[in-house]
């Protein structure tokens, strides 16, 4: 068996020779009309389950899985699977992930293209995508552009695989690497926005405004040269509650939107690296 779906009373189990079903809670199955493939992943929205095969794409399911069709990815080794609302995700091996806003009928290949993709999760606009030798990818906009999310993550190199994401309630996005290990780091996550390209004199971290805020506040920094740049929030025990930047970025000024929603009130710090510059600032969530 490689992977389990649940639609209501409904549970699906992919195997490889195929899907198979049980609606009395696993005591009996029945192989459904896709029987005979191997399936690597299972995902389900609504009345639609979607099977991702081994070498014939993804196939899509409206009756419970009397039977199937064959959508528009149909020679892709499909290895991961994740829906939000109308939209679906597809893992592949080697060609990065494919995006569909209708149901699988037609895709599009995103702007991570050319990696093994084995685990993806959906938490609000954010798409995490966990990767072989590569850690995790996030895009926060379906794909049209993704980065890194390694920071705090050493488990990357050759043969390193992210087999599994899983995001909770807790605010926590859960990582299975090869070698029996998980790792954790928060979710909390913002947009970038570049404010000028203007190479400035010197480094500088502003002092974020509002201060104190509720429940969100802007924080405005600047890049002399290029570099990996990495903005942290933390709290008054030196826990980090939220990475907001963690990528390489050209000289200029930048300006990102922190929100504290999910955050009780207090102080917390936050603090840039950077190659030849770090500075640290006080903030007041005051709810």
């Amino acid at each position: 068996m490689r992977s389990l779906a649940i639609s209501g009373s409904n549970i699906f189990a992919g195997t490889y020779d195929g899907v198979y079903l049980s609606t009395n809670n696993g005591t009996n199955w029945t192989q459904t009309a896709l029987n005979n493939g191997s399936i690597l992943t299972l995902a389900t929205s609504g009345s639609n389950i979607f099977a991702g095969t081994y070498g014939f794409g993804v196939y899509l399911s409206t009756n419970n899985g009397t039977s199937w069709t064959q959508t528009e990815v149909n020679n892709q080794y499909v290895l991961s699977l994740a829906i939000s609302g109308s939209n679906i995700f597809a893992g592949t091996n080697g060609s990065g992930v494919y995006f569909s806003t209708n149901n699988g009928t037609n895709w599009t290949q995103t702007a991570l293209n050319n990696r093994r993709i084995y685990s993806l999760s959906i938490s609000g606009s954010n798409i995490f995508a966990g990767t072989y030798g590569y850690g995790v990818y996030l895009s926060t906009n379906n794909g049209t552009s993704w980065n890194e999310w390694n920071f705090g993550f050493p488990a990357i190199g050759p043969g390193i695989i992210v087999s599994a994401l899983l995001n909770v309630a807790n605010g926590y996005l859960y990582a299975a690497i090869t070698g029996n290990s998980v790792w954790r780091r928060p979710l909390l996550q913002t947009g970038i926005t570049a404010i000028s390209p203007e190479v400035p004199e010197s480094f500088a971290l502003q002092q974020n405004y509002p201060n104190p805020f509720n429940p969100k506040t802007i924080i405005n920094y600047q890049l002399r040269i290029t570099n990996l740049v990495k903005l942290t929030v933390y709290d008054v025990l030196g826990h980090e509650v939220a990475v907001l930047v963690n990528e390489k970025q050209a000289p200029g000024t930048y300006q990102v939107e922190f929100d504290g929603s999910g955050l009780s009130s207090g102080v917390y710090f936050y603090k840039i690296v950077t190659e030849g510059f770090t500075d640290v600032k006080r903030m007041m969530l005051l709810k």
